[in-house]
């Protein structure tokens, strides 16, 4: 045993005598120093940015309404103190019009306001005469102007903006600081709480590209010479005259070769702990535990490496045969993340839309597609007739999208909101979204209707047959008049204070509206003339992103964090908790028409179904669990898709299955089945890892593909946190193995 350990003092020694080990060390802790004097401090919001901005048309509509009008209001302080160039451009109507304006528009429009901001004098009790003010609003109004800093005039005037225009403008919240030593950098619009994942993220990129790119890299270039070294002639003579196993003498030079790795990863990790957890007061415990996963990475490299040491004893041998099985995996896995992102994901079925005797689906790309029954096959529908692409931009990013789908019965026709583009200065504000229309009579050909409301997160179908739009605006009924279709309010009166991103859920037997915005849950009742009234209103405590669905006397909640609650629609109290079963972020809620059954299908693509009657999970066990996209009611069936566009349909009464409609595999599709997945899985995934730093810092097994967004209905990338473990130690074992084989049947 003392011969084996002294192998590895050795092993320490040249790791400590090595100069490349001690410069990497010095670069280590100059960007330790360097990032250490980063801080962050949170405070109120002073100020208006882009994403504030809930409605922009509106705004403008209100401020150039008041300010032109000869009574005291908050518009008219507004309306006084712009530049006479824009009141020029907003009195002008056609140009200020939602869909003519210029984009530059909206631009001068926040900067006017942020103009004001810091105007003592701006606040007028006259004008803001017969308008709630918040608690913190009426503080800062009454205290004398004199005696308020600069930043509490800044607070008040955003206050006083916030409740003169509630629809209009969200709510201020606090805001991040960045610094450098003493010099302030920028600030964030997000909470410390909001920032958490971020500055999680960046960490994990840090250590991942510090330690797993450039450590592993310097780790290889020196340790390369170690296992040629040993089994020179002359040197392993030496070994060998001792009563020692060749294949324990290969194993613990091997394990020595790492300390290398393990004094740089030790150093840098736990330096980075300590900046985390001391300037930014996060301390991280799982990040300790990033150092044992770049130890095992660098093992499976330096594997490598040693089977080629001992089989050329040759360092630059070594090094090579190490770049070419670095460049095999990086293939194989580029190869089926890249078929993935921009062939695969792009047309999965997230929505499934019964319409009659027909199925529709709506890819992740916002194209409709159509179930064609004799030809087993999908085919795209609902395009503008004469298009010859779909309109988006294709799997990275669209132009424009289709979201919202619904089927009404009435017209028989489908229905969907075609998302404005993001692009702009101010993104989705600068366009109006269309709601477009399609009948089964002219073969769902896309025609365009009427514009939709601002801020339309959802399309509802009442059970009069009544088309509703529903969104940070409020609630709004498709009318006709004089053959024309348009969007008429439908309350409710005040309207609701709501922000994005917004859970919304209708119940199907009763036509009552669920909606959470922020941590408040408020259902809405129709009344005797037709409009949505406020029925009751809870805050439930949680992250920002929920889903919602509703049936019965029953709300499911799913919240981020994975917890799912069941309320009483009734008084919106919990009437059973059920914690998270692993990493189940949900994506979509459903409830069947009566009530019963709900499904929550998380960004994991599982599907999860509850018992309402029972108040706990049914148990049910759904085909293709992990690779489940979406999921509809169908009367007395449940229809849920996977495997891209597979779909099953379950009888709710047995949960058994039904059919099944499977089309035929595509050519590229063989190809990725049975030919790219089976090599990604017997073959090691080193270089995705870096995964398992991510999982362990986050604890999350999506990935945002929009990290402003807390919308949890947004696509999030999947990654795979446990596959590249198994597979790369099942790799580590039979590599080892080999090598022990080799060394002791080879006469050196």
């Amino acid at each position: 045993m003392k011969a084996y350990l002294a192998i590895v003092k050795d092993s320490f020694r040249e790791a400590l005598a090595s100069r490349v080990l001690w410069i990497l060390l010095v670069l280590t802790t100059l960007v330790l120093a360097a990032v250490s004097p980063i801080g962050l401090s949170e405070k109120p919001t002073t100020q208006l940015r882009r994403n504030s901005i809930l409605n922009l048309p509106g705004l403008i509509s209100k401020i150039r309404m008041q300010g032109l009008a000869g009574e005291a209001s908050p518009g008219k302080q507004i309306w006084s103190r712009w530049d006479d160039a824009v009141k020029t451009r907003l009195s002008n109507k056609e140009e200020a019009d939602a869909g003519n304006r210029p984009r530059d528009l909206g631009s001068d429009v926040l900067d006017g306001l942020n103009k004001l901001l810091p105007d003592r004098t701006f606040y007028d009790p006259s004008a803001w005469q017969g308008i709630n003010l918040t608690d913190e609003t009426k503080q800062l109004t009454e205290r004398s102007t004199d005696s308020l800093s600069d930043d509490e005039v800044r607070r008040r005037n955003r206050l006083l903006l916030e409740v003169a225009y509630p629809t209009e403008i969200a709510g201020a919240r606090t805001e991040l600081s960045i610094s450098y030593l003493v010099w302030p950098v920028t600030d964030v619009p997000l909470s410390r709480r909001e920032a958490e994942p971020a500055i999680k993220g960046i960490v994990a990129a840090i250590i991942s590209f510090f330690v797993g790119t450039l450590g592993v890299l310097a780790a290889i270039l020196v340790t390369s010479p170690i296992i040629p070294q040993t089994f020179e002639a002359g040197s392993i003579d030496l070994l060998l005259s001792k009563p020692i196993s060749r294949s324990l003498l290969f194993l613990t030079k091997y394990a020595g070769g790492c300390a290398f790795i393990l004094l740089n990863a030790a150093y840098f990790i736990v330096g980075l702990w300590l900046i985390v957890g001391l300037r930014f007061d996060l301390w991280i415990a799982r990040l300790l535990l990033c150092i044992p996963v770049f130890l095992f990475l660098f093992a499976i490299y330096y594997a490598v490496s040693s089977l080629a040491g001992v089989v050329w004893r040759n360092a630059v041998v070594c090094i090579v045969v190490t770049i070419l099985f670095w460049t095999a995996c990086f293939l194989v896995g580029t190869t089926k993340n890249l078929m993935e992102q921009a062939w695969l994901n792009s047309g999965r079925l997230v929505k499934l839309v019964p319409a009659g005797e027909s199925l529709f689906g709506m890819t992740e790309q916002g194209q409709m597609q159509q179930w064609r029954a004799a030809d087993q096959t999908w085919e795209e529908t609902f395009r503008a007739e004469g298009a010859s692409a779909p309109r988006g931009g294709g799997p990275f990013g669209f132009q424009s999208q289709l979201d919202g789908a619904v089927y009404d019965s009435r017209g028989d026709r489908l229905l969907a909101v075609e998302v404005p583009s993001a692009g702009g200065a101010f993104g989705n504000l600068n366009r109006v979204p269309t709601l477009w229309s399609g009948s089964r009579a002219d073969e769902w050909k896309r025609q365009k209707g009427p514009d939709a409301p601002v801020g339309t997160t959802e399309l509802f179908v009442e059970g009069n047959g009544e088309i509703l739009a529903v969104g940070t605006q409020g609630v709004f009924r498709l009318s006709r008049r004089d053959a024309t279709e348009l969007f008429v309010p439908a309350g409710p009166d005040p309207p609701l204070r709501l922000q994005p991103p917004l859970a919304i859920a209708m119940n199907a037997a009763t036509g009552e509206i669920a909606i959470r915005s922020n941590s408040t849950v408020t259902v809405l009742e129709r009344n005797s003339a037709g409009n949505y009234t406020k029925k009751q209103e809870a805050e439930i405590a949680g992250d920002t992103g929920a889903v919602l669905a509703f049936g019965g006397s029953t709300l499911l909640l799913g919240l981020a964090d994975g917890r799912v609650l069941l309320l009483d629609s009734a008084t919106l109290k919990v009437k059973q908790e059920i914690p998270p079963d692993g990493d189940t972020t949900p994506r979509f809620a459903l409830a069947s028409p009566d009530g019963r059954w709900f499904v929550l299908l998380s960004h994991t693509r599982m599907l999860r179904m509850f018992d309402a009657k029972e108040g706990k999970p049914s148990g049910v066990s759904f085909t293709g669990q992990g690779d489940i996209s979406a999921a509809a009611f169908s009367a007395d069936r449940l229809l849920v898709s996977d495997r891209v566009n597979r779909v099953t349909t379950y009888r709710l009464e047995t949960l058994q299955t039904e059919d099944r409609r499977t089309p035929a595999l595509t050519p590229l599709e063989r190809v990725y089945y049975y030919g790219i997945v089976p090599i990604y899985t017997i073959f090691p995934k080193p270089g995705e890892l870096n995964n398992v730093v991510s999982y362990l810092l986050t604890e999350q097994e999506t990935v945002a593909s929009n990290t402003t967004s807390d919308d949890l209905s947004q696509r999030r990338i999947k990654v795979n946190v446990y596959g590249p473990v198994w597979s790369s130690l099942a790799f580590l074992v039979v590599i080892l193995t080999v090598t022990c084989f080799y060394v002791r049947r080879t006469d050196f």
